[in-house]
């Protein structure tokens, strides 16, 4: 089984790598990528022998809104 933490960063096969924002009932996971900060809600996520992740796709996909 994945052991998957709240608030642990992961690395995603392309290479990103993502902090896990909440891990929701339904096993989908909110993700932030530590470069840009682009949030999105990961679907099927897995994570692999080597601890890498990847996930079947992703909604929801933007930046969070920053003020002036």
């Amino acid at each position: 089984m994945d052991n998957f933490v709240a608030g642990n960063t992961y690395t995603n096969l392309n290479g990103s790598t993502y902090y896990l924002e909440k891990i929701f009932e339904n096993g989908d996971m909110r993700f932030r990528r530590t470069g840009d900060r682009w949030t999105l809600r990961a679907h099927g996520v897995k994570m692999y022998p080597d601890g890498l992740i990847e996930w079947d796709y992703s909604t929801g996909g933007h930046w969070p809104k920053t003020p002036w």
